[in-house]
């Protein structure tokens, strides 16, 4: 780890964590989206299950627009400052 960024995260009074890249086990807040999208993934129709990679990026679509109740916010509008089109804003 550089000497920049450690003396960045001791300004920022911040604590650094290294985990393994794409390892959910190592990220607490990945590992509870992964259980919330798995529950979300298990709404799905019996028939529309076979093909559920179809369906991944709409349901991560919907939890990003959702509110979340510790925030108050929709993570989406969090990272981006806005709501989110959606597709039925192209009929307003």
């Amino acid at each position: 780890m550089s000497g920049l960024i450690e003396e960045l995260c001791r300004l920022a009074g911040m604590d650094q964590s290294r985990t393994t890249p794409y390892h959910a086990m190592g990220n607490g807040m990945e590992e509870r989206f992964n259980q919330t999208l798995i529950q979300m993934m298990g709404t799905l129709d019996e028939e529309k299950k076979s093909d559920w990679k179809t369906h991944v990026s709409p349901m991560v679509h919907a939890y990003n627009a959702t509110v979340h109740c510790s925030t108050g916010y929709a993570p989406y509008y969090l990272m981006f400052g806005r709501h989110p089109r959606l597709p039925i804003d192209v009929f307003l």
